[in-house]
């Protein structure tokens, strides 16, 4: 098996493995297609173990393992990842700049009336493999801030007021 991070598998990737056939170890350089899913098993025909000499050697088999960094996963050729948000953001709409695995900094709007756990798509911007490209997913969490003197509380309650007119 073969680890890989999640923001290497963007273009296609080599990588050098060491196998145990029979009693020795092997080491091959293998090709790894960009966008490949967690746990997919790639077969290398013709680099495994040769066991009988009048017998062409036998296939390969390397699993492969995505690693993604703390607060997103892979889902196919999806990537999704949480933002967090205030409240008056979510509320009002906004536009916050992230930036994907890739390290390519996207903008993401918000829309006004944006809720808990809602999932805004930036379509393209996931890997691209098989003449297919995924998305983005981005889940929303939002922070809601108390109020800290009076004033600020007087204020929420006068808008919440306006809104329950």
């Amino acid at each position: 098996s073969v680890t890989v991070k999640a923001d290497e598998i963007f273009q296609p990737l080599s990588k050098v493995v060491v196998a145990r056939i029979s009693s020795a170890e092997i080491t091959r350089t293998i090709s790894i297609p960009a966008g490949i899913n967690h746990g997919s098993t790639i077969r290398f025909k013709g680099l495994g173990d040769r066991t009988h000499q009048n017998l062409p050697a036998g296939d390969l088999r390397v699993t492969v393992f995505v690693s993604c960094p703390s607060g997103w996963h892979k889902d196919d050729l999806d990537l999704h990842t949480k933002i967090n948000i205030d409240a008056f953001d979510a509320m009002l709409g906004s536009a916050v700049e992230i930036t994907n695995l890739n390290q390519k900094k996207l903008n993401l709007k918000i829309p006004p009336g944006c809720s808990q756990d809602q999932v805004l798509k930036l379509k393209g911007q996931g890997y691209s493999a098989r003449g297919k490209t995924g998305d983005l997913m981005v889940h929303i969490k939002i922070n809601t801030p108390k109020a800290q003197t009076e004033d600020q509380r007087a204020a929420i309650i006068a808008a919440k007021q306006l809104f329950n007119k």
